[in-house]
Order: C-alpha cells, then structure tokens, then sequence
C-alpha cells in the first residue's frame, strides 16, 4: 500500500490513517464508468438471471449491479457477459466470477469523476453511507481487514502474496463483495444522474471554510481520533505496538459521519470543487490534501 507524505510530522502512524481515508475516495472511482453514447433498452432482472452469469452469480445485489451496468455502460456490460461466457466454459468457480463482476470497470474510468461530481448530492452522500456501512460490517465479520497491522504487514510482503490474500476479501457472497457492488451500483447511478441532469455547484465560499473548520475541531475532540493523534506522541516502538490494536475501518467511520453532518450547500460546493479538479488531473493531489487536512 503506498504511502504519502503529508504536511505534518506524524511519520509512518498517521500517514497510514491518511492513506487509508484517501483510499476510501480511490475506491469510489473504482467502480466508475464513462457515461456511453446512445443509449440501450434496460435489462430486467428476470432476463439478467438468464444470462450464463446471472445463472452462475443469482443473488440479488449481483443481479440488481448487472441491470444497472447495462444500462449505464453497455459496452462494459458486453465485455463482462463475455468474459464470464468463456470462463465458466473453462471451469471456473464463483469466486472467479466475482472478481470478473468487479473488476469489469477497470478501464472505464478516465472522466467519469466528473460526471459523479455533478451528479445530485444525494448521491455523494449515499456513496459516503455504503461506504459507512459496509466498513461497519467489515470490522464486525472480517476484522482484519480492518487492522492498521494487516496492512503495515502487507506492505512488507510479497506483492503476488499480498494480491491473493486481499482477493479474500471479495471471495462471492462475501461481506467485501456485497459492500463493493453496493458501492459501485450507487456510483454508477450518480455518474447516470450526472449526466442527465448535471450541476453547475459554485465555488467553496468562506462560510463553507468555517463548516469544515468547526468539523475538523469536533474530529480532534472525538475519542478515536484523539487517540490516534495520542499515538503520534509515543516513542517509535510504543507508535508501532499501538497502530496495530486499532481498528481503522471505525477510525474511517467517524471521519465519514463527520463528513456526512456538514452542511448539504457545503458538500455542493465542495463536489463542485472536485469535479473541477478531476477535469483538471489533479484529483490524486486534491484526494491527499482531503485527508491530510483531518
């Protein structure tokens, strides 16, 4: 997992705890697509779970992700009922067949941030609850995944062991596999919204700066994140010992329910800021700047 370097001196404790706030917002784009030209007649869900892989993968979040990446991306749609054609032909398991189902996307994403970031608010604020709740099941069924020592651990190993060991978390039916469908059809359907109907959100203004301002004092004050900013002061090995007790998908929670009680003419003004910035390139830049401000 690759490491930033942030404005402050907090070294290896708090940039993990940056990274991994930042990786919430990567992980977002993963699951977005370009908007297609033409447009296509909708799939049910009865004809979906006919297809070779709605027959395969008949669960309903997999089947309610496939009618509505048909709709929004055809074309990534077709790719994907291919695919899945010819591997299940060669034998392969549902596993397999997840990772296809998630990984269809993944060179379909160049602007689409900036079609997300026009997109109705609603939609911000709903990618930002999946996110919430799905963490919230994570740290409940799989805690590891959640441990800040898994990753510093990770980040010391093997590249192909480290790649077979997170693929774990998206095994079928799993609670990482659930949590990343939900995030990417909620996406998918901003990034349609966006399109249809897009908005013109203005710049931050001072007010909006004070907002973020008065919720970044009420994060230091919060327990979990007054506790990681304790850390921070511990000698190295004492830091070490205690990064790997906490539990960062709850630390992340308390950063997104923070960002879900700001004002809505705020998170506006602020997707309108970054749809500029993904316009622009810079959105990797902008995503570290995010997260090293909390």
């Amino acid at each position: 997992m690759k490491r930033y370097t942030t404005r402050r001196s907090g070294h290896s404790s708090e940039n993990l705890i940056v990274v991994f706030v930042a990786g919430l917002a990567v992980v977002l784009f993963v699951a977005i697509v370009m908007w297609p030209s033409g447009s296509k007649a909708p799939v049910s869900l009865q004809a979906m779970s006919a297809t070779p892989l709605g027959t395969e993968l008949n669960d309903a979040a997999t089947l309610q992700y496939l009618t509505v990446l048909q709709r929004v991306e055809p074309a990534a749609s077709r790719r994907l009922h291919e695919a899945a054609e010819t591997a299940i032909t060669s034998g392969a398991g549902q596993d397999d067949l997840a990772l296809l189902v998630l990984s269809a996307l993944e060179d379909e994403i160049d602007d689409a941030p900036v079609t997300f970031f026009k997109a109705d608010v609603k939609y911000f604020d709903q990618s930002l609850n999946v996110i919430k709740v799905g963490l919230s099941r994570l740290s409940s069924n799989s805690p590891r995944y959640c441990s800040a020592s898994y990753y510093t651990a990770l980040e010391n190993g093997n590249p192909d062991e480290m790649l077979a060991d997170l693929s774990g978390l998206f095994e079928y039916d799993s609670v990482g596999y659930q949590f990343a469908l939900d995030l990417s059809k909620v996406v998918l359907e901003g990034v349609e919204n966006g399109r249809k109907s897009p908005n013109r959100y203005g710049r931050l203004t001072e007010d909006d700066q004070q907002a973020v301002q008065g919720l970044a004092m009420r994060m230091m004050s919060n327990p979990k994140i007054a506790n990681v900013m304790r850390i921070q002061t511990l000698p190295e090995a004492q830091q070490k010992r205690a990064m790997g007790l906490l539990n960062v998908c709850d630390i992340s929670n308390e950063i997104i329910a923070g960002l879900l009680s700001l004002p809505q003419d705020t998170k506006k003004r602020a997707m309108g800021e970054l749809s500029r910035t993904a316009k622009s390139d810079n959105m990797g830049q902008s995503l570290q700047d995010m997260a090293a401000g909390f």
